[in-house]
């Protein structure tokens, strides 16, 4: 393959990651996440420019001197060290909770392979592994074989992180990004196999451009749809889970919560916005304890209001459901010492009760009854 012809391969994929690099680099807010796409980006790049500098010196001999050996050097760790980034991707975005000794081992692991590479690599020159002397000038030695290993290590690892958590997990949200990062690196091994075993296909670069891009977009649609001050699914999304609920086949019991803090007006008044936003947090945090595994769709429904859909077979599942938020409510005032103490309303409604109506009406009755419990509330506290 002539260098014109890995140009053309490889221009796209080099502006499409320089485009992703540059913006990551505008964000004021830097994360791990973006960080690693970042480098990933830019190792992709290398690996891209790497090939177009091998493929512009086939043919050259050994009157090239030494120096010739760095490129193919550089090739060998470039897409090692691409594949070990995408795995430090991995587990930055699916080790976002537990089983933080799994993610050690995983880490500790991956340090090692990728050192014993290294050496590999940087001792070809006096071993032949990986690279030596052809009919050409430079070509694969006996072990070249080696460097699709690693990568394919490496990848391996991903996929099984991947259905591992995967298979314990159930929020819906976080098995779509388990599968997501399955499928993605299964296509980085596709494209690290073609470039391997076919000499002529430099696909791997490319293969992870794809991957890169796929999950720079998913980031731009996960803000777009994602409250960023809770974590928390926010308006937008939850209008969209709620007719995609309402569109299910009939007969499926579900149902909504509708949350509202009560006296957060107070709290910001008296302590402050910043305090108030920590309320916020920490009524999404309960609301996330609650649920923990579960298949319950989170969302702040803007303010200092919240809800919650859920599979509630009836109206007694339904306040079930509340009795275990105000369960872990009262956990959390008597563990957590605060200047505030969090009190929720919460009123309930049931998809069977509303089904020939629009999915809002569903909204408008879980509201009504939120105000009745917040009016109870006020009427007890008079009392008193």
């Amino acid at each position: 393959m002539d260098v014109l012809t890995h140009l053309s391969i490889d221009l796209f994929p080099i502006i499409i990651l320089l485009i992703i690099w540059m913006d990551n680099e505008k964000k004021i807010t830097r994360t791990a996440d973006k960080w690693l796409l970042g480098v990933l980006a830019l190792i992709s790049i290398g690996l891209m420019l790497v090939n177009i500098l091998i493929s512009s010196l086939t043919g050259a001999g050994w009157t090239a001197g030494p120096f010739l050996w760095i490129p193919y050097i550089l090739q060998a760790l470039s897409a090692v060290t691409m594949t070990g980034t995408w795995l430090l991707c991995v587990c930055n975005r699916l080790f976002t909770g537990g089983h933080k000794q799994l993610r050690q081992h995983v880490l500790r692991i991956s340090s090692v392979l990728f050192a014993l590479f290294f050496l590999l690599a940087v001792t070809t020159p006096w071993s032949g592994l990986l690279f030596g002397r052809s009919e050409s000038g430079f070509g694969r030695g006996p072990g070249w074989w080696l460097s699709w290993l690693f990568c394919a290590l490496f990848l391996a690892e991903c996929m099984g992180i991947s259905l591992y958590l995967y298979s314990h997990e159930a929020i819906r949200d976080h098995r779509a990004e388990e599968s997501q990062f399955f499928w993605l690196s299964l296509g980085i091994l596709a494209g690290v196999s073609a470039e391997y075993f076919w000499e002529s296909w430099w696909f791997a670069a490319p293969s992870v451009s794809l991957a890169v891009l796929w999950l720079y977009l998913n980031r731009q649609n996960h803000q777009i749809t994602t409250d960023g001050l809770t974590g928390l699914s926010n308006r937008r999304r939850f209008d969209q889970e709620l007719h995609r609920r309402a569109d299910q086949p009939a007969g499926k019991m579900w149902g909504m919560l509708m949350i509202d803090i009560d006296d957060f007006k107070w709290i910001n008044d008296n302590l402050g916005h910043v305090v108030g936003d920590e309320a916020l947090r920490e009524t999404a945090g309960i609301l996330r304890r609650t649920f923990g595994r579960e298949r319950a769709f989170l969302a702040r429904y803007g303010g200092d209001e919240f809800v919650v859909i859920d599979d509630f077979r009836d109206e007694r599942e339904a306040k079930g459901v509340i009795t275990r938020i105000n369960r872990e409510v009262t956990r959390f005032n008597q563990e957590t010492k605060r200047d505030y103490r969090i009190s929720l309303s919460i009123g309930y409604a049931l998809w069977r009760e509303v089904t020939h109506e629009r999915p809002e009406r569903l909204v408008d009755q879980a509201d009504e009854r939120m105000y009745v419990e917040k009016q109870k509330k006020k009427e007890a506290a008079g009392a008193l």
